[in-house]
């Protein structure tokens, strides 16, 4: 099949009861997402904690709600799938709506769980003090875009996979990021999970190259991979692209 026309791009279709199962796993998927992996911030702020806890945790949700609604627990994601036609625009806006209030929710959850002794840090984003936002957003984007290419390698309906390995990959992504970013931009790459720790600990410094970067560069991931190193550009198939 093809991609969605423009027509049922714009969704009108999408707006049905069945959508509410959809909905809620990426509410459930980024609360699990941000309560999680922000935890290590609170005790640990090693690279490599830091970036296996989003990796496996990232894994974790994608194995039990991406057979739901493609786990994409991430703005950028569905941003790239809306771009790309294989997501209508109104289901995507709201998958996004769903993934803010998915991530404060865990984020707050974070928050009243860990002592007071442990202080209000809640794995909000910042900046190297050697790093402008020029340079932090040039990072971003490449993490948006790697990212990106791999979800939609995985994805590619014209290659062999299982929902296992694609949870691997993309959760091994998120490692890498985190490992290879840490020191420079504190690894965003997922929008929302960066809003709901700016909110909670109300840290704004910067936080447009936390949005920017990742969805920017994961649009031009999404194109690159779809329009030139897909399996089969011929069959690419429409509405639900997902792990």
């Amino acid at each position: 099949m093809e991609r969605a026309t423009v027509g049922d791009w714009l969704g009108g279709e999408d707006m049905q009861p069945k959508l509410v199962k959809p909905l809620a796993a990426e509410f459930l998927g980024t609360l699990l997402f941000s309560l999680f992996g922000c935890a290590c911030y609170i005790t640990n702020y090693e690279s490599l904690t830091v970036g296996l806890t989003f990796g496996t945790v990232a894994m974790a949700v994608i194995v039990v709600v991406g057979h739901i609604s493609g786990a994409h627990i991430n703005p950028a994601v569905t941003c790239a799938m809306i771009a790309t036609r294989f997501m209508s625009f109104a289901k995507g806006i709201l998958y996004i709506v769903m993934q803010l209030l998915g991530a404060v929710t865990g984020t707050a959850i974070l928050m009243g769980l860990k002592p007071d002794i442990m202080g209000r840090t809640l794995g909000s984003n910042h900046l190297s003090g050697r790093v402008s936002d020029i340079q932090g957003f040039g990072f971003e984007f490449f993490l948006g875009m790697i990212l990106l290419l791999v979800v939609f390698a995985v994805t590619d309906q014209g290659r062999e996979k299982t929902q296992f390995l694609s949870a691997l990959a993309i959760g091994l992504t998120y490692t890498l990021g985190h490992l290879a970013t840490y020191n420079f931009t504190s690894t965003g790459m997922n929008p929302a999970r960066s809003f709901a720790s700016s909110v909670l600990s109300d840290s704004w410094d910067g936080h447009w190259v936390f949005w920017a970067g990742p969805i920017l560069g994961g649009l031009v991931g999404a194109f690159m991979y779809t329009f030139i190193f897909a399996a089969d550009a011929n069959s690419l198939s429409e509405e639900p692209r997902g792990v």
